[in-house]
């Protein structure tokens, strides 16, 4: 590349590249959520997340996770650097806050977006986490959610057994 001045000075930039170009992009191998279940009647509550992401190239930068609300109407999301491994197997950790009186129901996970050193970012939609084996549900809860029991025990107003809302899941499954 020639660069040439205003007083007709010139002057060569060499621009170098590795060797085997970085044309892959990264790859989530795990993802995961802490609690399952949040709790934002009266305080804000935090969805803590873990993913793991596999990049052969130049290494992977930043990550954003982005979870939507039941309407599609509300979102919160996390940036995150890497806590642990190495450019080519790093793990991201980082808190989702969901604010009190957030819209209660299931909240998804739309994409989790990953940045990499030379610009081969890569978006993964939710249903590609699905397809993956990824969860990609979690529950915010309200008051108004609320049934007359405690989990694992039997209601003590109906007797029914205490449902469990499951990450990931479509429905909620029986415990007895």
């Amino acid at each position: 590349i020639g660069l040439v001045g205003a007083v007709g000075d010139s002057a060569t930039l060499e621009v170098c590249a590795p060797a085997v170009p970085d044309t892959v992009a990264p790859v989530v191998t795990a993802l995961g959520f802490t609690p399952d279940t949040l709790d934002v009647s009266v305080a804000d509550d935090t969805l803590w997340v873990t993913l793991v992401v596999a990049d052969s190239g130049s290494g992977t930068t930043m990550a954003q996770v982005r979870i939507v609300s039941p309407s599609g109407v509300q979102y919160q999301e996390c940036f995150s650097v890497p806590s642990a491994g190495t450019k080519e197997s790093q793990t991201w950790e980082c808190g989702i806050v969901v604010p009190t009186q957030s819209e209660a129901g299931t909240w998804y996970v739309t994409f989790v977006y990953l940045k990499v050193q030379v610009g081969n970012d890569r978006v993964v939609g939710e249903s590609e986490l699905q397809a993956d084996g990824f969860p990609t549900k979690v529950t915010a809860f309200h008051p108004d959610m609320a049934v007359h029991g405690k989990f694992n025990e039997p209601c003590p107003v109906c007797a029914t057994p205490i449902q469990r809302i499951e990450i990931g899941r479509a429905s909620c499954r029986e415990r007895v």
